[in-house]
């Protein structure tokens, strides 16, 4: 109990309060509880940077009694889900550092979807739950091995779309659509001509074209599907 004294104005009688004490919340969490904070990742990303740099990171911290701590070694994983799905799939464990946090790769898929970051408690099944974070994917493409031939009066564009680069391919460009534009040697100004659809080896070509010689020709791959869009050399 707690006991005030008011003064009391002259002629008056002291006036004393007894008031009970009121003990302070305590914490809503209990000692030694976990929580995952400042999950990051890109929002958007090429498919081909982020085969090679797409990190997902964040921190790992405990209740101590007083405040949130960083937790070294901690045993985190990571699930992934397409955009509208609804169950989650594991993808990598991770690790957390000195400082409690963690960093690690992902699989790469196409489209948008989201990562959830789960502890792993010692007997390695976790409960849904968890910070998550979403990222859109798109595949940059390049006309390969485009050319132009002529002969009995007809020109004749064959090439090849393909996101492959060298050393990385996510997805194929069969049925996706290719535009020819052309214009007047020394005019300025593009006009469509023809579209062609691309095959199952991922070619295309535009056959028996009545315009050849004094024009220039280039094509444009529109932005379909995580596909974004390309534009060829003129030729």
């Amino acid at each position: 109990m707690t006991v005030l004294r008011v003064p009391a104005l002259a002629g008056a009688a002291c006036l004393t309060l007894t008031l009970p004490l009121v003990p302070l919340p305590a914490s809503a969490e209990p000692a030694g509880a976990t929580r995952i904070v400042s999950l990051t990742m890109p929002r958007k990303a090429e498919a081909h940077w982020a085969a090679r740099h797409f990190t997902v990171s964040g921190v790992v911290q405990q209740w101590n009694g007083t405040r949130w701590a960083p937790l070294a070694g901690e045993h985190v994983r990571l699930y992934w889900r397409m955009k509208g799905a609804k169950a989650w799939r594991a993808d990598v464990d991770a690790f957390t550092t000195r400082d409690g946090s963690f960093r690690t790769g992902t699989g790469i898929v196409l489209g948008t979807w989201s990562v959830q970051v789960r502890i792993v408690p010692p007997d390695g099944i976790t409960t849904e739950g968890g910070p998550v974070a979403t990222t859109t994917i798109n595949d940059k493409v390049r006309f390969y091995e485009t050319n132009r031939a002529g002969s009995h009066g007809y020109t004749h564009i064959r090439g090849e779309m393909t996101d492959y680069d060298g050393a990385y391919t996510f997805a194929s460009t069969r049925g996706r659509k290719v535009k020819l534009y052309y214009r007047r040697k020394g005019a300025k100004t593009w006009h469509y001509y023809k579209t062609a659809t691309v095959a199952k080896d991922e070619r295309f070509s535009f056959l028996d074209l009545k315009r050849g010689k004094g024009y220039w020709f280039r094509m444009v791959f529109p932005a379909q599907g995580p596909f974004l869009a390309a534009t060829s050399r003129t030729f």
